[in-house]
Parts: C-alpha cells; sequence; structure tokens
C-alpha cells in the first residue's frame, strides 16, 4: 500500500520491486482521498488499515537499527 498517497504532503518515500509476476491495481489517490472524506466509516478503516502498516514498518526499522547499533547505543538516553 503506498500510504503517502493518502497521507500529508502525499510525497513518496520508498519503492518496491516485485521479483515474481504480479498483477498491480492502482488507484487515482485523489479519487480515493475524495471517498474518504466522503465516507468517514471508509475513511476510518483504511486510516486503520495504514497505521498498522506504519506500525510494522517502524517495528522492523527499529529491529534492523538494533542489530546494526547494538541495544547498548540505542538506551544510552
Amino acid at each position: 500500500m503506498g500510504w503517502s498517497a493518502v497521507v500529508e504532503p502525499f510525497i513518496y518515500t520508498l519503492g518496491a520491486l516485485c521479483i515474481d509476476n504480479s498483477k498491480l491495481i492502482a488507484i487515482d489517490a485523489a479519487k480515493i482521498r475524495d471517498l474518504m472524506d466522503e465516507d468517514c466509516d471508509l475513511g476510518y478503516k483504511v486510516m486503520k488499515a495504514i497505521a498498522k502498516i506504519i506500525s510494522s514498518r517502524l517495528s522492523h526499522t527499529r529491529i534492523i537499527l538494533v542489530g546494526e547499533r547494538g541495544l547498548s547505543q540505542l538506551t544510552e538516553y
């Protein structure tokens, strides 16, 4: 999910590469934002899913940082 399409400032920071044959679904970012504004239930569900994605990515980043820098450097503060 390209969550940057629905979270301001709407700037993509990463890309992806598929190593297997894949199908892509492209959704117009402005239209999905309009739908989310019009249908609060839909907007809530989309943002809830995006929050899970961001949380997962932050957890993964934290694990990588601990591996690279060591837990002692991250807990000195």
